[in-house]
């Protein structure tokens, strides 16, 4: 039988099938209660990102049968788009009651994100765990796939929004409004004169609030939200309740409307949606609003949208985005594609182009390349604080790195990312405090980006 290379922290071990693990595995005496195993693998750092050294983890086996134990463990090492990287194995073997504590070093040479799969088989007990690590994740640096008329084709779209009168109409709900706080429901005219409502919240004590324009997930319809520290305008895209007037695509996957045409699709005018929120923010001071001031945040579509939005419009003083989806949509076609299985949005792309027999996915990827949110990047010039999930299928973190990689040097100098490594497509609850100081620091004591 061939030996192993694997490498533990400084020290490679060569341990051949026939080789006594003692030099290998540390037994230490537990205190049971009832017969059982645990195995976890533990990362070296708190968030399972490794900028100065290669990924480390401690494997740990506990193990309260009466019994000794034998058998094996063995991990697989793949990167973000599941391709191979390496494997290892050893034999274990365990005392009666006892605990076995295993150092690993991962062998990855390149930055990126990593899919650590460890697995253990002994007499009483066979299990596998997954954990998802990064490596040196700010040298990602996927290609960009801007299309050449990228920049004259949104110049020409917000042209076309310019000649829109925005025929603002502004009610105070006295319904949602309450002692502290006054609620307006904001009615206003955006591109092909798609009418687009909001909700602004004003609060009573003083004047001159800045402004957070709060943009929504994907299919979600916002409500009036009632901050005391500053303003904010939740706006609803097109195609969002009460935005369905004209645009309603409830039979129809919204991100698959008018896919096939880059200037028919909906995120054409969803983008302008939300250029308008900031001409009507920036219209209406005299309702207490500091327009020198104004945050943009949201999650998964809402922090696409935030993005595009910040490339697109230099009024906005800094911007918030919680995973971000739609990012380096080359890259997140091939995970999708090498991977276990497709996930949303792409299983949709591909379901669609089946029924399309003139249509490839190729066709539908040069469309999106127009809307994602990495090619905006570049002209983002404010700081941009984001939130990564290292398990997300639907925003896969190392694409979200592509993205936020591709910002000029003076909004990155300003910007912030942070990744959370158990979580999905979401972040944790201490990072959503967080994302409010933060915003309020950029905007309150005026941050030299600030305008």
């Amino acid at each position: 039988m061939h030996s192993t290379i694997f490498k533990i922290l400084l020290c490679t071990f060569f341990i051949a099938q026939q080789q006594s693990s003692n030099a290998f595995v540390s037994n230490k005496p537990i205190t049971a209660k009832e017969e059982n195993v645990t195995f976890k693998i533990i990362p070296g750092t708190k968030d399972a990102v490794f900028r100065k050294t290669k990924p480390r983890y401690t494997v740990k086996i506990e193990s309260t049968y009466k019994e000794k134990q034998s058998g094996t463990f063995s991990y697989i090492l793949t990167d973000a788009k599941h391709q191979f990287i390496a494997k290892g194995t050893a034999n274990l073997n365990i005392g009666k009651m006892a605990s076995v504590s295993l150092p690993v070093e991962l062998p990855v040479t390149e930055p990126g994100f990593y899919e650590f799969t460890a697995m253990i088989n002994i007499d009483y007990y066979e299990d596998t765990v997954r954990n998802v690590c990064a490596y040196q994740p700010e040298r990602i640096n996927t290609p960009l796939h801007k299309p050449a008329d990228f920049d004259a084709f949104w110049d020409k779209t917000k042209q076309e929004l310019a000649k829109v009168p925005p025929a603002y109409v502004v009610t105070r709900s006295n319904e949602k409004s309450d002692y502290a706080h006054d609620v307006y429901l904001v009615e206003m005219q955006s591109l092909d004169t798609v009418k687009v409502y909001g909700w602004l919240t004003v609060p009573k004590l003083k004047k001159n609030y800045p402004v957070l324009l709060a943009l929504p997930g994907y299919r979600v319809e916002l409500k009036p939200q009632l901050p005391d520290e500053f303003a904010i305008f939740a706006l609803n895209i097109r195609g969002i309740h009460p935005s369905t007037e004209r645009i309603d695509p409830k039979n129809t996957e919204y991100n698959l409307y008018n896919i096939q045409d880059k200037n028919k699709y909906i995120y054409r005018g969803a983008y302008m949606d939300c250029i308008r929120a900031v001409d009507f923010i920036s219209s209406h001071a005299y309702m207490g609003l500091d327009v020198s001031r104004i945050a943009v945040g949201g999650g998964s579509q809402g922090a696409a949208l935030a993005i595009a939005l910040c490339g697109l419009d230099n009024r906005v003083s800094c911007c918030v985005a919680d995973n971000p989806i739609y990012c380096d949509m080359h890259t997140t076609y091939e995970i999708n594609t090498k991977g276990r299985s497709v996930s949303w949005p792409f299983s949709r792309f591909i379901e669609y182009v089946k029924y399309k027999p003139n249509v490839h996915i190729d066709n539908i990827i040069a469309v999106l390349d127009y809307f994602d949110p990495q090619n905006f990047a570049s002209n983002v010039q404010c700081p941009v604080l984001v939130g990564v999930g290292s398990l997300d299928n639907l925003a896969p973190p190392v694409t979200i790195f592509s993205m936020y990689n591709k910002l000029n040097a003076k909004a990155k100098s300003g910007s912030e990312i942070y990744v959370f490594p158990d979580k999905a497509h979401e972040v944790n609850i201490h990072h959503g405090k967080f994302r409010n100081i933060w915003m309020l620091e950029k905007l309150v004591t005026k941050h030299e980006y600030a305008r």
